[in-house]
Formats: C-alpha cells, structure tokens, sequence
C-alpha cells in the first residue's frame, strides 16, 4: 500500500515554506497525512516517519537495509571516510577502534581541558560585560565548541595561531558542507565558485596542520594525554590493526566539525530557555553555586547537576539539534504498513517525534525539565527522545557534549548574569542543526540574586 502525502503539484506550491520553514513544513505534513508520509521532490520521492516505532524499525530493526546516504555522501568531500560516513565493514572496524576511548569513564582525563577552555571564554567577555557591550552567544558557543575539542584532540599546548587557523578553516568547512548537504541539486565541488574556492583552501589549510599534529603524535614515544593519543595507538580488538594517518585525519575532522552544532547550539538554546524561565533559572543557579562552591568544576562537580542536567535534557528534546535524521534504503522494505521502496530516502522527523502529545504528554510543547525525573522516564518508548541518534550508530561524541555544556552551563552561570537582546525575534533556523536565528544577543551583568518567576513567552 502506498503512503499518503501530498501531490507534487502542492509540493511546488509550497516550495517557499520548505525552503524557509522546515519545522513548520514537517509539522503540517505529520498533521495532515500522518506517521508515514510520501513526498514527491521532482524526479525523486522520499518518506517522512514520525513514529518512534517507525524510526526504530529503520535505526534498529531492519537497520541492515538503510545506509546514511545521500545527503552525507556530500559530506564525505569535507570530512573524509569518518565514523559519520563510513558503511559496512569499514565502518565497524573503526567503531570498535574509537568505543573504548569515548565512554564516559574514558573521558574523565578530559574535564580539565573543557574548565580551561570554557575559563578562557568567561575571561574574554569580562571586558564586554564592564563596557555594557552585547555579545553573539550562538557566536560565541560555536568557538567554544570547536576550540575545546581542537584542545581535546591535540592538547592544551597546541599554539593559539594553530587553533584560530582551525577554528577559522572548520567553520568555513562547516558552512560549506551544510549547504551542500541540504541543497537538492548536484553542483560540483570542481567548478571554480567562490565558494568552492574558498572550501577548497580551507581543507587544505586543515590537512596540512591536522597531519602535521598528527606525525607529530606518532613520533612520540609516550603517547599525549589527548584523544589524538589514544587514537593513534587504538587498534582493532580483532586484528590488531591501527589507523591509518587518512584515517585518523578523517576522524578527527569528524568529531571536530559534527561535534560544533551539537554543544554550540545547544548551549545558546539553554540560554535561551533560561532567560525565558526565571524561576526555572533561580533552580539551576542555586544548584550551579552549591555544586561549585566557588571552585572551578571538577568531574565529581557533574554528579551533583542532576537539575541543570534536567533542564539540558529537556533543551535537547524540544530544541535537538539532530532535528532530522536521514537514511537510504537498500531494498524494499515495509513501515507502518506502507511500501518502502528501494534506493529513496527516508527523513525520521525527530523534531515531531519528540513533541507527539500520545509520548509525552498534553503539555508536550511545554518546557518541563522535571519530566526527565527518573520516576517520569521509566516505561518510555525507547526511540521517543533522540537527540543523539538511536542504534549501532548512535553518535559516539554523545557523553563528551553533555559533559561540555553541563560545564560550560554551570561555569557560565556562576560568573555571569545575562539578558537577552530583543528574545521575541528569535526563531529556529533548521539547516544541518537548529540555530538561533539571527543569533543570541545578551547583555552581561555584574552577578546578582536573580529575580521574577515565570516564562517570558510562549514556546515557538
């Protein structure tokens, strides 16, 4: 039985708000033609799911008939054969390479590199706070994001020219790779645009001095205390066989350019909530100061942010970055009782997932962190919150993000007061993420007792 959906004479007509709306676009799509829906794009047709048991079936189930896809085979130009694009074999062998040194406990070694790097953004807006000056937090948390885990990588000694040069080259490269990901149309990479030139010196720049790092690592005889370290003595528990330097170029360029939406944004988006939820906010702030007690956070200082965890949780839900997923399918396939056919892509619209009022509740489209209490979260569907993905390829980076914002939340708050320049223009934009469009004006103040209770406005 074929899915319903609507005509590809509506799909035109509509263009304008699939272009500049997606959220809405998917919103009214699941509204009007349900869980599995069929759209015709020109010559191509793709599926849109929003049932947790629907995108399960495609991440879990049957996840051998559903490859990444179309979409991050463009991506594979920037950032190479990394765990994000791999398939099959290739991919397996590096999974079972990098899982040892991305659980939690693995990480612990890090928490420091995070605090230094996160004091270094609190310091540098000490001067803007004492002019009354306004800062781009969406601005500043995506270089927050891509410094630490540049530091991550390659270590709190690497030159600060090194860094900026990254830092420059990954958000040229990021830019890129989001509008080519989200652009239907095939425009190669070969013809000599502005942008494709200005793309290509930014790869460039970035292989001549990730590789550099890298031989550097290999040369030494005792291994860093980075990521970097553990990844060029990682080997395959099977083989015993190594990364290549392609190969760990590739992942590298991965973690740091996939890893920037996830913490940056989110980070705005927490912000974001915090100044339109004061009394929510007084919560966060009294648990920041008892937990940090005036020292610097530690990685015992985690345990003790259950409720900042909470209200980072429910950002995530409401604002995820990962706001739709994307696979090809292989062959033929049944979902909800509808016909996949071979070789299309099918869209798992996260966003609508995570607001189904079935899942979660009437208040669904409200901001209630005490919802991920954990007498509240026992029986949930298993694929109702994803904001890292689900299955054998649920991201990898996911505890290293949730430490850093929890950190970068905290610190932040126990320094800084903020407010919000002109919050009633703020919207999401979603492009390869959710971005604050046009950005996160604030204006810091001295630190105070923070006052009022309340949301500012109602949830858009």
């Amino acid at each position: 039985m074929q899915a319903p959906g609507p005509s590809l004479a509506e799909v035109v007509r509509r263009l304008p708000l699939i272009l500049g709306d997606r959220l809405r676009w998917m919103t009214e799509i699941h509204r009007e033609y349900g869980d599995v829906v069929r759209v015709p794009m020109g010559p191509r047709t793709v599926y849109a799911l929003f049932h947790p048991d629907a995108i399960g079936h495609v991440l879990v189930a049957n996840a051998k008939n559903y490859w990444k896809g179309r979409a991050f085979e463009k991506a594979a130009g920037t950032i190479g054969r990394g765990l994000v694009t791999a398939e099959g074999a290739e991919w397996q062998i590096q999974r079972r390479r990098m899982n040892p040194h991305f659980h939690r406990e693995a990480l612990k070694d890090l928490t420091g590199i995070m605090v230094q790097s996160i004091e270094g953004m609190l310091e540098g807006w000490a001067k803007a706070a004492a002019e009354e000056r306004t800062l781009d937090l969406a601005v500043e948390f995506q270089r927050l994001a891509i410094g630490t885990v540049v530091r991550a990588f390659f270590g709190l000694q690497v030159e600060e020219r090194k860094i900026a040069d990254l830092v420059k080259t990954f958000r040229t490269a990021l830019g890129f790779t989001t509008r080519r990901a989200l652009n239907p149309f095939d425009i190669p990479e070969s013809w000599p645009l502005p942008s494709n030139l200005a793309f290509r010196r930014a790869v460039r720049l970035m292989d001549e001095i990730v590789r550099g790092m890298i031989r550097e690592e290999r040369a030494r005889s005792i291994a860093s205390p980075t990521l970097l370290g553990a990844l060029v003595r990682a080997a395959d528990p099977e083989s015993g066989e190594r990364m290549s330097e392609q190969q760990l170029r590739d992942e590298v360029l991965t973690m740091c350019l996939g890893g920037t939406d996830t913490s940056g944004n989110t980070l705005s988006w927490v912000f974001y909530n915090l100044e339109r939820y004061p009394e929510l906010q007084m919560r966060v702030r009294a648990e920041v100061g008892a937990a940090l007690a005036g020292g610097a956070p530690t990685v015992e200082t985690l345990e003790r942010l259950a409720c900042t965890r909470r209200f980072i949780d429910e950002t995530l839900r409401l604002f995820p970055q990962n706001w739709v997923g994307a696979r090809d399918s292989r062959g033929p396939d049944e979902i909800g009782g509808y016909a996949i056919p071979a070789n299309v892509t099918v869209f798992l619209g996260v966003y609508r997932v995570h607001r189904r009022r079935d899942l979660w509740g009437e208040d669904a489209e409200s901001f209630d962190p005490d919802r991920f209490l954990p007498e509240r979260t026992a029986g949930r569907h298993p694929m109702q919150y994803l904001p890292f993905g689900a299955g054998s390829r649920k991201c990898i980076g996911y505890h290293f993000a949730l430490m850093e914002i929890a950190l970068a939340t905290a610190m932040a708050l126990d320094r800084y007061e903020f407010r919000i320049v002109d919050a009633d223009r703020i919207r999401r934009d979603a492009g390869w993420s959710l971005w604050p469009k046009p950005g996160l004006r604030v204006k810091l103040v001295t630190k105070r007792a923070v006052r009022g209770a309340g949301s500012r406005s109602a949830d858009r």
